[in-house]
Formats: structure tokens, C-alpha cells, sequence
């Protein structure tokens, strides 16, 4: 796996609090500050993640990488969502596609496919360097 720089590990980081902490806030307040935070921490988290490139030969690994990209781009549709879901409605209400809340229902995927892939290259890592040793 390709390593970060300290500053790219730090926009990593700070994207994944924006993340939460907008996701979080979304429910208390629809404010656009708080849709602006989630929107640039998924940015910021999605785009430091994709960095992170497997440059190896273990099909398993190159899977769960694509999963990764997989669910980057949803948790991207669900920034957009978010954001449609208080702005643009009344526009796709005329239209009569319904995109109220649907932003949280492609986090939930987007997540769970992130914990998902984290917890299993973390696993074929540790295999890999022990069938080294």
C-alpha cells in the first residue's frame, strides 16, 4: 500500500471528523454550513483514500481496493444527496422523484463497505507479511 504524507494523513483524518461530525449535525440542524462540512469532509476523506493505491499482485487485495473506490463513490452520492435533499427537492419534486433522505441510505452502504474493506485488508496484510517471515 501506498503511504501518505503528513499532510495528506491529516487531511485523511480531518475529512473523516468532517464526515462525521456533519452527518451528526445533519440531524439536529439543515443548516448549508452543516451540508458544506459533510460535503468537504467526504471530499477530502474519498480523495486522500484513493491515494492510497495497492500496487501489488494479490487479486484479494486488488478486490477489496476496487470495493474501496466502490464505496468512496457512494458516500460522494451521498454528499450530493444531502445537499439535494433541502436545495434542489422542490425541482425534482415537480418531476415526482422523491430524493428525501435517500443521501442516508447510501452512507449506510458506503460505510459498511469501508468497515468491510478496512477490517479485510488489514487481515490479508498481516497474512501476506507473515508468509514472508
Amino acid at each position: 500500500m501506498k503511504k501518505l504524507t503528513k499532510f495528506q494523513s491529516a487531511i485523511f483524518t480531518l475529512g473523516g471528523l468532517m464526515l462525521i461530525v456533519g452527518a451528526v449535525a445533519y440531524f439536529f440542524s439543515h443548516s448549508l454550513i452543516v451540508q458544506i462540512v459533510y460535503a468537504l469532509g467526504a471530499m477530502g476523506y474519498v480523495f486522500m483514500q484513493w491515494l492510497q493505491r495497492y500496487e501489488g499482485d494479490d487479486l484479494t487485495l486488488q478486490r477489496l481496493r476496487k470495493l474501496q473506490v466502490i464505496s468512496g463513490v457512494l458516500i460522494l452520492v451521498s454528499a450530493a444527496l444531502m445537499v439535494a435533499n433541502d436545495h434542489v427537492y422542490d425541482i425534482f419534486a415537480m418531476y415526482k422523484i422523491d430524493v428525501y433522505n435517500y443521501w442516508v441510505i447510501f452512507l449506510f452502504i458506503g460505510v459498511f463497505m469501508q468497515l468491510y474493506t478496512i477490517l479485510r485488508k488489514d487481515k490479508e496484510l498481516q497474512k501476506k507479511l507473515n508468509n514472508r517471515s
